[in-house]
């Protein structure tokens, strides 16, 4: 099954309870993967997803740092997934370690994600690239090597602080999804999508986005890993034919970490053959 890109939400304020939320208006499966970025204006914070939700709705935090702008009130963030259930809540919510500041959520929602290990490249301080003053318009990330074909790309971005009626752009290259803060708060956050072809090195983005007023920026670049990924298959040239036997074989490769349970060669008098005829288990 191809992963894809299903929708997002965005929302951000100002904070005065130690509690941030998103109403996302989305359509959820089970199955489907969420992929949170929730930021606040200030360093030295803490996000976690709200406990009384968390018992019903688990998530998982991959990822959290302050921010690399560690000047002024300098910012914090955090990486969380979900695989959804059968029923999910109309919103999401997450407590802050601070509380009277200004913060951003944005979420986006894939299908055809694998559901037992949902990243070919995992956020990591190794993907991410900052600046750490408010003196660049372009958002760049690093490079990244993907092990698994038709994973989904992702850049996951946020700044500290902005004027009204700043902007990410859409991003360069094939990353077209893009779902941004609006011009009411001091954070702004995005997060955007591609799905990639086959497994390789995709190469640093420079820049991946720009902003439209000069700003820091924290943004990473990583990979979820999509469901079904078959393996490849080669048979050699059938050789040596006699009335009774004949020479062939072939190659199956698999990628990353999945096994290969069973191969052979199969064959019969008539048609294509498959398992059912005579075959061999080597």
């Amino acid at each position: 099954m191809a992963a894809s890109y299903i929708g997002g939400a965005v929302t951000g304020g100002l904070d005065t309870d130690y509690e941030v939320l998103i109403t996302h208006g989305l359509t959820i499966s089970s199955g489907d993967v969420l992929v949170f970025v929730v930021c606040v204006n200030d360093n030295a914070n803490t996000i976690v997803h709200k406990t009384t939700q968390e018992s019903s709705y688990p998530m998982n935090k991959v990822f959290e740092e302050d921010g690399q702008d560690t000047s002024a009130s300098g910012s914090h963030y955090a990486i969380f997934t979900r695989v959804a259930g059968a029923s999910e809540p109309s919103t999401y919510d997450f407590t802050l370690g601070t509380n009277a500041d200004y913060w951003g959520i944005v979420v986006q929602q894939f299908r055809g994600v694998d559901n037992a290990n949902l990243w070919d490249v995992a956020p990591s301080a190794a993907q991410r690239n900052y600046s750490t003053g408010n003196n660049v318009t372009t958002v760049t990330v690093p490079s990244m090597v993907t092990t698994y074909a038709g994973s989904v790309g992702l850049i996951l971005a946020h700044s500290d602080g902005y004027n009204s009626g700043d902007y990410y752009s859409a991003p360069q290259g094939s990353y077209g999804n893009l779902v941004v803060k609006g011009a009411s708060t001091w954070m702004l956050c995005g997060m955007a999508n591609q799905i990639l072809g086959a497994a390789g090195t995709y190469g640093a983005l420079n820049p991946a986005m720009t902003i439209s007023i000069a700003n820091d920026f924290n943004a990473i670049q990583c990979a979820l890993r999509a469901s079904g990924i078959q393996p490849t298959l080669t048979t050699w040239p059938i050789t040596s034919i006699t009335s009774s036997t004949a020479k062939s074989g072939g190659t199956v490769t698999v990628p990353g970490d999945q096994t290969i349970t069973a191969r052979g060669v199969c064959w019969n008098t008539s048609g294509t053959p498959t398992i059912a005829d005579d075959h061999t288990h080597d």
